[in-house]
């Protein structure tokens, strides 16, 4: 095969600096790329990014995964990738910086490169971050991305968000949804100008809620949506987080004022979604459920097609939720609605 013609991601060894040389040591980096290339590759390297992505990692651990994550969607995505790795337990005083760059081969033999910055930040200069603007790329859209759970209280959320255009998190790491959504629109959606939320929990559930409107598309099932009755969503004890919003987002959308939501056990995640209608005396049900492979959709209703069809579905990861987002990084009206919904909902 023609080492031209490799295909997926490829990491240069980093180098380890102060914060001060970042931009030096990339420099360096991309010289290196330019004119030996990559050991084994011989492509020429374009240097191609789209975004600023600041990962705020409370761990190594979960700054490990990010890593991985980014490195996923960097063939599609390339961007200049911050990752702040933030022990404020362990010793030490100074951010350090790994710098390195991540590059993809294409068929065609183009190779696109992109960067990655991983900040370790150990003691007080936790509290430093908010500081690093001067690693921040120049006229891109900046992104934070926090992938776990959110502490209150803590001041470096409003210095990073006062870099950031856009918040991405993943409500499924919040211990308690409704406090974690709170926290997010105090911090962001109330912000002048406002900061963009992205939900990976969200973006993973279009799948289902797309099959669900997708019960709905004829004209006759329509017509049931105005006498809904009862809707039931099986889930997790707890229920889970999907459940929550998938609920709160039927009772936005559907503009109810006293829905009757009820939970059902499932084995540990969202199993099925089914609505009961009742429409001039005459009751429907309309089911999403989950199968090997995909979502399948079902009405039974008078003046209904019963036909049965599946909603085919790629598997969730971090990495297509997180692709899916900086595909589409408009303000997400809807799901800003589902917030409400379930911030108001007892």
């Amino acid at each position: 095969m023609n080492e031209n013609r490799q295909v997926g991601p490829i990491t240069l060894e980093p180098t380890r600096t102060d914060v001060r040389s970042v931009e030096k040591e990339l420099a360096g980096l991309w010289r290196k790329a330019t004119e030996g290339g990559m050991p084994g590759v011989s492509a020429p390297a374009t240097r191609v990014l789209l975004a600023n992505i600041i990962v705020y990692a409370r761990n190594s651990q979960e700054a490990d995964r990010a890593s991985d994550a980014l490195v996923r969607i960097a063939a599609n995505h390339p961007a200049r990738t911050i990752i702040a790795d933030a022990e404020a337990g362990e010793p030490g005083q100074e951010l350090e910086a790994d710098v390195s760059m991540i590059c993809n081969i294409t068929e065609l033999g183009r190779r696109l490169c992109g960067e990655e910055v991983r900040l370790h930040a150990h003691g007080q200069s936790v509290t430093a971050l908010g500081t690093i603007l001067p690693v921040i790329e120049p006229d891109l859209p900046v992104y934070l991305w926090t992938p776990g759970e959110i502490t209150p209280a803590d001041p470096v959320y409003d210095q990073l968000l006062g870099i950031a255009e856009h918040w991405m998190f993943d409500s499924r790491q919040f211990q308690n949804l409704r406090a974690g959504l709170d926290m997010v629109t105090s911090l962001a959606i109330k912000r002048e100008p406002v900061v963009i939320v992205h939900d990976l929990a969200w973006s993973a559930l279009l799948p289902w809620r797309e099959s669900i409107a997708r019960l709905f598309d004829a004209v006759p099932a329509r017509a049931y949506l105005v006498g809904v009755r009862s809707v039931e969503i099986g889930c997790s004890p707890g229920p889970s987080v999907e459940a929550k919003l998938i609920s709160s987002w039927l009772i936005a959308q559907l503009e109810w004022t006293n829905p009757a939501v009820r939970f059902s056990d499932a084995d540990s995640r969202l199993e099925h979604v089914t609505i009961e209608c009742e429409l001039d005396g005459l009751r429907g049900t309309f089911r999403a459920s989950r199968t090997e492979g995909g979502i399948a959709i079902e009405a039974d209703a008078p003046d209904v097609m019963g036909a049965r069809s599946t909603v085919v579905v790629e598997a969730d990861s971090t990495a297509k939720s997180l692709g899916s987002i900086l595909d589409a990084p408009d303000r997400e009206w809807v799901y800003e609605r589902a917030i409400a919904a379930h911030r108001a909902s007892k």
